[in-house]
């Protein structure tokens, strides 16, 4: 197994919406979700387009297949309201050196 990391492009955003769309846990039981967790939410490919062009989407690959995907922020990027905001805020208000904390990612 060989896991590899790199910045997405163009070519990749189908299969990043598809892995969202495979993580949201349709057919799930309250409690299957709170036991595995489910993204929330929807994007189409015009949002991963803005977000590629920002500070980046990066892939995570095992041999060569998507694998999972990390999407970087800085807080002036984290405008929609919700959990990246509401964490972005908390970090900008805990007194955490936000030059070190800069860059928020989450999945």
């Amino acid at each position: 197994m060989t896991i590899s990391v790199r910045r997405s492009g163009p070519s990749d955003r189908q299969a990043v919406l598809d892995l969202l769309e495979r993580a949201r846990g349709t057919g799930l039981s309250a409690q299957e979700r709170a036991e595995q967790g489910f993204i929330q939410g929807r994007w189409d490919a015009v949002k991963v387009a803005e977000l590629e062009l920002g500070t980046g989407i990066f892939l995570a690959e095992e041999d060569g297949a998507l694998a999972g995907f990390v999407v970087t922020a800085s807080g002036s990027e984290v405008v929609d309201e919700g959990p990246p905001r509401l964490t972005m805020d908390a970090v900008l208000t805990s007194g955490i050196d936000t030059d070190a904390a800069g860059i928020l990612f989450y999945l």
